[in-house]
């Protein structure tokens, strides 16, 4: 195997650039209401599968991996920072979703468990 030095990386050549704590904060902020505000409203996302289900692969209300991965994202950083914000987003997730009653089990259903 052939490892190269830094030098021959274009990406780990890119100058450093420092961000404010409160600037990465508030960027983190505006990505996570991003993450749970976006909505597919064309249905151009939908995944139908063979059996008659429908998933939303974009949106915030489903039970896949993007959402198991997303929530386990909001909950390190709520670990990190005490963010109730973060927090309340996890717990009216997890509300809303087991309300509607869970989905079929498989490897990516069951994800967004990890974050418990």
């Amino acid at each position: 195997m052939t490892i190269f030095p830094v030098k021959h990386s274009a990406l780990l050549r890119q100058p450093e650039y420092f961000i404010s704590r409160d600037d990465l904060k508030a960027l983190i902020c505006r990505v996570t209401d991003n993450l749970i505000n976006i909505e597919d409203k064309t249905g151009e996302f939908l995944l139908r599968l063979d059996d008659g289900r429908v998933i939303d692969t974009k949106g915030w209300a489903g039970w896949e991996w993007t959402h198991g991965i997303g929530l386990y994202g909001i909950y390190q950083y709520y670990r990190q920072t005490g963010d109730e914000r973060m927090r309340a987003i996890i717990d009216d997730w997890f509300t809303a979703r087991l309300e509607e009653g869970t989905p079929t089990k498989n490897v990516n259903t069951v994800c967004p468990f990890l974050t418990l």
